[in-house]
């Protein structure tokens, strides 16, 4: 009997400085690291948060600076399609001579030339220009080409041909040409 006792005891002994180990290793080691741990995972949460808040305004920003960029290019690709001028008269002059230059190189002749008061679309003013030639068809056809091909957003307003004689075949052509103006587009 005194032989199971003392190996009761040595178990017993063995199974409390078991237990003594593992409670000191728990209040020492453990207990100090699950805190931290739980610190940790805090602090990785509040992060992740804040990484994902970032993450949206990333978004938003460059969302914005795409847009900014297309608008960019839209005022680039608007402001080519104007004329340049300050002034709906300065326009109408620079129109005026391009078609001018236009009819002196393709020897077309210009019966006269009229500065009509300015219209309206919508808010912008739009001027006007009307011309009197006197041309053939293929170079009505050319006066026509160029005019569509002008810089600027310029439109035929109005177009009368009437037939002469059947001589020379020429026409004679009242051409009317309206330039929109908008002054918004021209400041750099």
């Amino acid at each position: 009997m005194l032989r199971i006792l003392k190996k009761r005891r040595r178990w017993g002994i063995g199974i409390a400085l078991g237990l003594t180990i593992i409670l000191v290793w728990w209040l020492r080691v453990l207990s100090p690291l699950q805190g931290q741990m739980n610190e940790l995972s805090a602090n990785i949460e509040k992060e992740s948060l804040e990484l994902h808040h970032l993450n949206k305004e990333v978004k938003k920003i460059s969302t914005a600076i795409n847009a900014y960029k297309g608008q960019q290019g839209n005022f680039a690709r608007l402001s080519t399609a104007f004329v340049e001028g300050k002034s709906v008269e300065e326009t109408n002059a620079a129109v005026q001579a391009n078609i001018q230059k236009f009819l002196e190189t393709h020897h077309i002749s210009l019966i006269a030339y009229k500065e009509l008061p300015p219209g309206k679309w919508r808010d912008y003013p739009v001027g006007r220009l009307e011309f009197q030639l006197s041309a053939s068809i293929e170079d009505l056809s050319e006066v026509l080409q160029f005019v569509e091909s002008l810089k600027g957003a310029s439109r035929i307003e109005r177009l009368v041909i009437s037939y002469r004689s059947r001589r020379n075949e020429s026409l004679h052509v009242l051409l009317r040409i309206g330039t929109l103006f908008v002054k918004d587009l021209k400041r750099k």
